[in-house]
């Protein structure tokens, strides 16, 4: 701005000496040489900002789930495939039919690869741990022998993976974190997702639920 205030003043300068008769040389010296700095200032003013905008880094929640292949895509899909039909068997109580489903969710996780994630190292080692602690709260989750147990496990699997999406901004999937104050007593939550505002709640209560879209302006989750 201040740039363009001089230009401004000087190139008006200009115009009344131009009207002035019996015109000396030294005002031509003295503007000419001053609208050429002016103006070279200005272009370099402008290239720099243009070049300081282009090489500002893009914030994680303006990556679009574009970016992966459809391979990775289809994977994380298979994922919360087997683990949307794990929450409902829990949901009903039913302890055989859950294990098989963690069992398909256990096969999903260990197939699951994120090599296309390598070149974003903070990225990359995030939703591997995440990925790490999927997969052993699956496997205790077949292991239980207890229904209170495999729920137990479900929290923390479903806080891993909540993770896992808000890292990866997989902004084409529409799911929902929900979340029961009460899950495990008084003021002890227990996490989980859903396809919808009211999937069914794998703790055992009833009207026990919040529910929260998840979006790719989620914060994700950095341990």
């Amino acid at each position: 701005m201040l740039l363009i205030l001089l230009l401004v003043v000087l190139t008006g300068l200009y115009i009344h000496w131009r009207k002035q008769p019996g015109k000396t040389q030294i005002p031509r010296w003295i503007l000419f040489p001053g609208l050429l700095f002016l103006i070279i200032a200005l272009f370099r003013f402008l290239n720099v900002y243009k070049e300081e905008a282009a090489t500002e880094p893009q914030s994680l929640s303006s990556v679009q789930s574009a970016a992966y292949s459809p391979g990775f895509t289809h994977a994380i899909e298979n994922i919360f495939s087997s683990y949307f039909q794990l929450v409902d068997q829990l949901a009903a109580g039913n302890m055989a039919t859950a294990e098989e489903q963690g069992s398909r969710l256990k096969l999903a996780l260990d197939s699951f690869t994120i090599e296309e994630l390598v070149t974003d190292t903070i990225k990359y080692d995030a939703v591997f741990l995440s990925l790490d602690n999927a997969r052993a709260e699956t496997t205790a989750i077949i292991m239980d022998p207890e229904i209170a147990e495999k729920r137990a496990s479900l929290n923390i699997l479903s806080r891993e993976l909540y993770t896992m999406l808000t890292l990866l901004v997989m902004a084409d999937l529409s799911y929902y974190r929900l979340i029961c104050p009460d899950a495990f007593g008084k003021g002890n939550e227990g996490w989980w997702i859903g396809k919808s505002a009211d999937a069914p709640n794998p703790y055992g209560l009833t009207g026990c639920s919040s529910a929260q879209r998840i979006t790719k302006t989620d914060q994700p989750i950095i341990k």
